[in-house]
């Protein structure tokens, strides 16, 4: 028997992925469609002499476009002079699209969510394992390894590149 196996590739249209258990999903503690998403991404100008907070969708609508007419810089500008320091959105680890956004857009770029209505659960556990990919959105390999003589899988690996 093979050692690694393809089982075939998954589509990406949100540039993340999610393992969980499917069970999950329909559950009592399941899947929360009510919990919406909201691209909520802020910075702080930390440019001497002005005092401002500039939310994306709200301030400004796109990344190179300048702010106003007499500000001489455009977002990305401001971002990579490090003029504009972003304000980290409360996290949210809830077992929705919400609760993935949350953890893929964080700077560690993947996360764990937790069960609907659990009020507690233990550092390193959760219902489900999110990640950002490598390149956004695509069509990944997936694959599945087993151990010399089994014929059960012990391992899954997707390729996000």
């Amino acid at each position: 028997m093979k050692q690694r196996v393809e089982v075939g590739r998954v589509y990406v249209d949100s540039g993340q992925l999610m393992i969980c258990d499917p069970c999950y999903i329909n559950g009592a503690t399941g899947w929360n469609p009510d919990d919406d998403f909201e691209d909520i991404r802020r910075y702080k100008d930390k440019t001497p002499g002005r005092v401002g907070v500039y939310q994306f969708g709200k301030d400004f609508g796109n990344y190179e476009f300048r702010l106003f007419e007499e500000y001489p810089h455009t977002p990305n500008e401001c971002i990579k002079e490090g003029a504009w320091e972003r304000i980290p959105n409360p996290e949210n680890h809830n077992f929705s699209y919400a609760g993935a956004c949350s953890q893929t857009n964080s700077k560690k770029g993947h996360g764990l969510l937790h069960f609907t209505g659990a009020t507690h659960i233990p550092d390193g556990e959760g219902c489900a394992a999110v990640s950002e990919t490598n390149h956004g959105d695509g069509c990944f390999p997936v694959y599945v390894h087993y151990k010399e003589g089994e014929n059960r899988p012990w391992k899954m690996e997707v390729i996000f590149g």
